[in-house]
């Protein structure tokens, strides 16, 4: 064991078809690799246990925590042993929800598969799953699909591994999730047509139907599979480093915990994603830069109808930061910004509010995932969002003065009583010296010492730099925005940067404005900010052939030479002097 964590511990975390069903060939593969399976999978969803939460946190948040811990982890511990005894496996989790599989070996025996995952769900209703105590009883939404399942391994980092579920059969489980209701069990038409004459269901609906008997199917409970020693560590690269981190602290075994979180589900839609893996991968990669930028965690992806879903949280334990609304808004704008294909469209949900974070699930197989208010109505505002980015008043209220948004509006969310009311980020209102100035009061010496200084410099007397430092609302902000516009109406050129904690690893971000203002780019992006440096450097062509090396500082998309690449490779002093030669 290192630190909190064994490999048996990490082995729990991991996604029961990485375990159960992929082979080395795929999960070793150098480039992002596909394998195909037949089977069925069943989703269900908890019901009842956001009320719980926030009725348990209200007195004592850590005693609330324990307990919201142990109910969730004792449901959900009774669901998994089901799952397991009739044969299948868990595949993901996402909230408070599981995608279960089984695996057909072959087509011919798809019809069992079927009925022996249908059989299952009938028994979680009957034992743990029904109508029961709408007062602090947990209920379960089920839905069962059968056909094409596809595992997509990625490799959106040289260190980090990814699992995405996708195909026909989960679009079916996924469908029926929408519109099953508390202690349903909603079979989807390929499904029932593989159990249709062992069952007996009705009301018919939208491509399922309501399961209501099924004939008991007999089945031999298949023992957890554990992987070997090497196996384990390769299959490691499949968890994400946070939560890599947060396994081997000394205080592991105290994963839960109820906090104030943002959460953040993204929707991105394109021609081909579940086909074309290089695309996908470089979608999943760049969601994974921009949420870890901006201090977040992605905690689950899944393919859904040809779209990347994506579902992260800002706020989760180690992450100590005071602004976590402003943060998700940020990276879903700059995800957005960064979408620079005509055929990719974004669409994104955000909710801030108190939520449970810590692992579910049983002692061999378990995620770590965050379950409350705030995720549910993030994920509805998501799928109403219509390529746009949506928020809830709590996350508008947390960031006004900070973001500029456009509504509010009152729309009407699947699953929501009455209307929400929601906003639309704009673009992120950030306090520079370039904003108009205010009336100064007792700042005249102040202000004469600065003027007195550029006077100075003007005429070859001045050279340095000049502080201006105090407690934070003196007015240091406010005096230098009046500097400013005192040297441009002289006819001074005043260029501007400032630093920013989201962008604390960016390699000279505070003098991002600096050399964007001498590029003669501003706020351009993409291709016509690219157009615009490589006509600047069309005049100094001794150092175009180092152009890429602002990619970072200034965000461009230049692409690499050979001599940037040599630079990349080298690093160290050879790249920090090409680019202060640049």
């Amino acid at each position: 064991m290192v630190g909190g964590a064994g490999k048996y511990e990490f082995q729990r975390y991991l996604s029961g078809a990485l375990v159960q069903w992929s082979s080395p060939a795929a999960t070793e593969s150098a480039a992002p690799a596909r394998e195909d399976f037949l089977g069925s999978l069943l989703f269900a969803d908890i019901s009842g246990f956001t009320r719980l939460t926030a009725k348990w946190s209200e007195s004592d948040r850590a005693a609330g925590a324990e307990r919201v811990s142990l109910l969730l982890n004792a449901f959900m511990g009774e669901l998994i042993n089901h799952i397991e005894e009739h044969g299948g496996t868990v595949l993901s989790f996402a909230g408070d929800s599981l995608i279960a599989g089984w695996r057909a070996p072959s087509p011919d025996e798809l019809e069992q598969t079927a009925w022996r995952s249908c059989y299952c769900a009938e028994r979680i209703r009957e034992q743990i799953g029904g109508p029961g105590n709408p007062e602090d009883a947990l209920q379960l939404r089920i839905a069962v699909g059968a056909g094409a399942i596809t595992l997509l391994h990625l490799l959106p980092r040289a260190d980090q591994r990814w699992l995405i579920v996708g195909g026909d059969c989960l679009a079916q489980a996924d469908h029926g999730g929408q519109l099953s209701d508390a202690g349903e069990i909603l079979v989807s038409d390929a499904a029932w047509q593989l159990i249709g004459r062992r069952a007996k269901g009705g009301l018919n609906r939208e491509g399922t139907t309501r399961l209501e008997s099924i004939e008991p199917c007999s089945t031999t409970k298949e023992a957890p599979r554990t992987q070997p020693g090497s196996a384990t560590d390769r299959l490691e690269a499949y968890l994400p480093l946070s939560l890599r981190s947060r396994l081997l602290s000394p205080l592991s075994q105290w994963l839960a915990d109820l906090r104030i979180v943002t959460a953040l589900f993204v929707h991105i839609v394109g021609r081909d994603l579940d086909t074309d893996l290089d695309r996908l991968n470089k979608l999943v990669a760049r969601s994974i830069a921009v949420v870890g930028r901006t201090g977040g965690e992605i905690l689950h992806t899944a393919l859904h109808s040809g779209g990347l879903e994506v579902f992260a949280v800002f706020g989760l334990p180690g992450k100590k930061h005071a602004d976590n609304a402003r943060r998700a808004i940020i990276a879903a704008l700059r995800l957005s910004n960064e979408l620079d294909e005509p055929d990719l469209g974004l669409s994104a949900g955000i909710s801030t509010g108190e939520s449970f974070c810590g692992a579910l699930g049983t002692i061999h197989r378990a995620d770590y995932t965050v379950v409350g208010a705030a995720v549910n109505m993030a994920s509805r505002l998501a799928s109403v969002a219509a390529g746009r980015i949506l928020v809830d008043q709590a996350t508008a209220k947390e960031t006004a003065g900070q973001i500029a948004f456009s509504g509010p509006w009152t729309l009407a969310v699947p699953g929501m009583r009455g209307g929400v009311v929601a906003f639309a980020p704009i673009a992120e209102t950030v306090a520079t010296i370039d904003t108009k100035s205010p009336v100064l009061f007792n700042r005249a010496a102040e202000l004469a010492a600065l003027n007195a200084y550029v006077e100075r410099a003007g005429r070859g007397q001045a050279t340095g730099v000049m502080i201006v430092k105090g407690d934070s609302g003196v007015g240091k902000s406010a005096l230098l925005r009046s500097f400013v516009e005192t040297c441009r109406d002289r006819g001074s050129q005043v260029l501007v940067g400032n630093a920013d904690d989201i962008e604390s690893d960016v390699p000279y971000f505070a003098w991002r404005g600096v050399i964007r203002d001498l590029l003669g780019i501003g706020d351009l992006r993409g291709a016509e900010a690219s157009d615009q440096v490589m006509q600047f450097f069309a005049h100094r062509p001794e150092l175009a052939h180092l152009a890429p090396l602002l990619n970072d500082a200034i965000n461009l998309t230049l692409t690499d030479t050979v001599e940037t690449r040599r630079c990349q490779a080298t690093g160290g002093r050879t790249g920090c002097e090409n680019c202060c030669a640049i």
